[in-house]
């Protein structure tokens, strides 16, 4: 009885390790990842914007600040 057992628990531990190797050369052996610079666009605001017919007073530092906020947010955002 104890033989058996011994050897039923041999048959699946063997067995266990055997489906753990092929998963992992099945894994291992595919395509190597590929391996991709990230390229960012740099955009600048333009030097002078009009708005509605209106002039965008880019000279005022809060105004820049939110406008560059914004286009950042259009531009880079991809969701």
């Amino acid at each position: 009885m104890t033989n058996t057992r011994f050897n039923l628990s041999t048959i699946a531990i063997s067995l266990g390790l055997f489906i753990v190797a092929v998963f992992f050369l099945i894994f291992i052996t595919g395509q190597s990842p590929v391996r991709t610079v990230g390229v960012v666009p740099i955009f600048e605001l333009p030097a002078g914007l009009n708005f509605c017919g209106e002039l965008v007073p880019l000279e005022r530092q809060d105004v820049r600040e939110m406008l560059d906020r914004e286009f950042v947010i259009s531009v880079y955002d991809h969701a």
